[in-house]
């Protein structure tokens, strides 16, 4: 018996070493949106690292990794600092909200550019997501100095356009396809410039004359003016930060941890034995109160008696809103469908469908067989938690 663990564990040691020198030998292109400082594939972020010391050559640039807390970056009021944070999503606690905003209080300036941000950052700086989708070839303009620059997008990506809110002046500064992409806020004695469509950053785009885009995003123009750069790029930013995120975080505690759920791992495939029999396996009943509505269904169905067969299910259905979903049915009407779509994620023109054909039905307008199909495929969908 021990001889053939030991075997076992030499043929997964073996597969593991033949598939570490398989990947080696893949020299594809790395499509994927990696936001990397240190990758050089098209959606990293290695030229743009670079181009920092060139924008500002006479300032200290800093490049913090992709998982390094920001908030201990320690600052002083008035320093003048640049902050650039670029990553696809951007979700912060309240603490590293927080810290952003004094950081920007007291004197420094932060660009923030993601694909998506967490609500607090759009209600406390008064503007929102839309749901329009800028994919497609795309027209780039940047307002700087009271001079309008367009440029051609280098890759049709998906972009979200933002909406600031009207009642406050938002500093809009960039378009994308006409919709803004770039809104530049003053914050007590620095900036904060919002941009939506970080994939500009990417090598890709620093390739070609997009490069003078960024030029212009940064502002480099007017002078080397900061006295000291901060960059970090990531994929995906979250609040959902834990002590033991941070443990992780320390080599020999992660290499330590990672140890010992290989022994466990070991522990459990070779030494865990069953305690107990095999538990016989029972038969699912019969579910007669379904099968009895069923053959009453078929039996008004050939009958030709459809509007009778369409009011009970509506009565049935509409029971079954009132209990998984706690609507009042007693009002169909737009409100009703809405507070339905939100709640059951079904398709607002399949509850409109299915609103049309209950007036049908309340109006005593005949119906026909193709409208008993209708009504049967979209009830089901909320019956089986189909959301299409």
């Amino acid at each position: 018996m021990k001889s053939i663990r030991i075997k076992i564990i030499l043929v997964l040691a073996g597969l593991f070493c033949l598939a570490s020198c398989g990947s080696g030998g893949n020299n594809a292109v790395n499509w994927n949106i990696t936001m990397d400082p240190n990758g050089k594939e098209p959606f990293g972020t290695y030229l743009f690292s670079k181009a920092l010391y060139h924008y500002f050559p006479q300032t200290p640039v800093h490049l913090l990794k992709s998982n390094f807390n920001f908030t201990q970056h320690q600052y002083t009021a008035d320093a003048n600092e640049l902050m650039i944070l670029i990553g696809q999503t951007a979700f912060f606690s309240e603490a590293e909200f927080r810290y952003l905003m004094d950081y920007v209080y007291s004197g420094n300036h932060l660009i923030l550019s993601a694909g998506a941000f967490d609500t607090l950052l759009q209600h406390s700086l008064f503007f929102t997501l839309t749901d329009k989708s800028l994919q497609g070839d795309g027209e780039l303009k940047i307002l700087h100095k009271e001079k309008v620059s367009q440029y051609e997008a280098a890759v049709a990506l998906p972009a979200q356009a933002m909406q600031p809110d009207t009642a406050y002046d938002s500093g809009v500064k960039g378009y994308y396809n006409n919709y803004p992409d770039l809104i530049l806020y003053r914050w007590g004695d620095g900036t904060i410039m919002i941009h939506t469509n970080p994939i500009e950053f990417t090598n890709i785009s620093m390739l070609g004359d997009n490069k003078k885009y960024i030029e212009e995003l940064l502002g480099f123009r007017n002078g080397n003016r900061y006295t000291k750069i901060i960059f970090s790029s990531f994929m995906h930013h979250d609040n959902r930060v834990t002590d033991f995120d941070l443990l992780l975080q320390y080599p020999s505690f992660r290499w330590a941890f990672y140890l010992l759920l290989v022994l466990l791992a070991a522990f459990i495939l070779f030494e865990f034995k069953r305690r107990q029999k095999m538990v016989p396996e029972i038969a699912v009943n019969n579910n007669n109160t379904q099968a009895f509505i069923e053959t009453i269904g078929h039996l008004y169905f050939n009958e030709g008696n459809l509007n009778n067969l369409a009011e009970k299910k509506i009565l049935y259905f509409l029971d079954f809103v009132r209990s998984r979903y706690y609507i009042d049915t007693r009002h169909i009407d737009e409100h009703f469908a809405e507070s339905l779509h939100i709640k059951s994620q079904v398709r607002l023109e399949k509850i409109n469908i299915l609103i049309s054909l209950i007036r049908k039905v309340q109006d005593r307008i005949p119906l026909d067989s193709q409208d008993i199909f209708t009504l049967d495929s979209i009830t089901k969908l909320f019956n089986h938690g189909h959301h299409k």
